[in-house]
């Protein structure tokens, strides 16, 4: 019983020895240390931890755990430049925001290329070939516009010319949203859909008419030069559009004015507005007028654009009740007149002809 027992111990501790036999005979490779494990068979190799270092020679496992101490930035070939300031020389990349340029330069990311498009002002489109410019999906279609709307505009800019009219005979209470849509052609309930109620009417047929004396009477008396004979223009502008007729009761403001300048409320105030706006440019134009040295400096701008706000009144007046086609030839000279006297170089205006007319 005991030899066997021995026997079986002896084979036993015979195999265990063979594999560290076998593995033995096979070498490890240069550099590389293994760790021999039960069942033959051998480990991962690990990074050696003893090397033999060259004189001058960092350990590279320690100099690529090094850190430079807090306060201090690393030095060296690799150092990482400060904070707020780009990278210098040829391997450094360029500022945040721009495309690196050269024959080594990689092309813009696809969000850089995105928003560099954007900035770029669109490409009009091409309508005699038919095709768009630019790759931009917006230019494959012409604009498009609503004709229903674009009708809506024509007819509310109609209606609104009419009502200027009326209210310059008849006043603006004098005219009625089925009075327009009988003139016009079109449904009273047509007209609500522009204007709520008759109050919302006034209120834009006084702005039409505001715009009206813009671009019949300011925008071109601003042509002239400025100063004295810019003055002169707003005057002999306004003459002009009394005498052609443009409105057959005058002047749409002169018949607004009497009609609500005891009747407060948002109509008179916009009318107000407008009569403000009025009266401010000419004070503006004979203050600039002093300023230049074209009028004398003791010249009172706010009654010199009185005066000349009152002649206009009063030629609208003498022209429809008295029937006085002389009106325009007197209001004329009188601010001439007016003007020549306070210029410092009266030859800057010339007198008016015979029949009022500026020459």
């Amino acid at each position: 019983m005991n030899h066997g027992a021995e026997r079986k111990r002896s084979a036993g501790e015979e195999q265990r020895a063979a594999p560290t036999e076998t593995h033995a005979a096979t070498p490890p490779r240069e550099g590389e240390l293994c760790r021999v494990r039960r069942g033959g068979r051998r480990s991962r190799p690990s990074t050696p931890t003893h090397q033999t270092l060259a004189p001058g020679q960092s350990h590279p496992v320690k100099a690529a755990e090094a850190k430079p101490r807090s306060g201090k930035r690393a030095e060296g070939p690799e150092a990482k430049p400060p904070s707020g300031k780009q990278a210098e020389g040829p391997e450094a990349k360029p500022p945040s925001g721009k495309q690196a340029e050269g024959p080594g330069a990689k092309p813009p990311s696809g969000a850089s290329r995105i928003a560099s498009a954007a900035s770029q002002p669109a490409q009009p489109c091409d309508l005699h070939n038919n095709y768009p410019t630019d790759r931009s999906p917006f230019n494959y279609a012409p604009p498009m516009t609503d004709g229903r709307r674009a009708r809506g505009d024509r007819t509310r800019a109609a209606v609104l010319d009419t009502a200027v009219s009326l209210a310059s005979v008849d006043g603006l209470n004098g005219i009625t949203l089925g009075q327009l849509a009988a003139a016009h052609g079109v449904s009273k309930s047509g007209l609500f859909a522009h204007w709520r109620d008759k109050e919302d009417l006034q209120l834009a047929v006084v702005d039409r008419a505001r715009e009206q004396w813009w671009f019949d009477v300011i925008r071109p008396a601003l042509a002239a030069p400025r100063g004295i004979r810019q003055l002169w223009a707003l005057h002999v502008q306004r003459m002009d559009f009394y005498e052609r007729r443009v409105l057959p009761g005058g002047c749409f403001f002169a018949t607004a004015v009497h009609e609500f300048d005891d009747h407060p409320g948002a109509v008179r105030d916009r009318i107000f507005d407008a009569l403000r706006y009025w009266l401010r440019l000419l004070r503006n134009t004979a203050t600039e007028a002093i300023a230049m040295g074209e009028l004398r400096p003791e010249t009172d701008a706010k009654q010199l654009a009185f005066e000349i706000q009152a002649i206009g009144v009063a030629v609208v007046t003498h022209s429809r009740l008295l029937v006085s086609s002389s009106a325009y030839e007197y209001s004329l000279r009188s601010i001439n007149d007016r003007l020549r006297g306070l210029a410092t170089d009266p030859t800057l205006l010339d007198e008016p002809n015979s029949n009022g007319e500026q020459p």
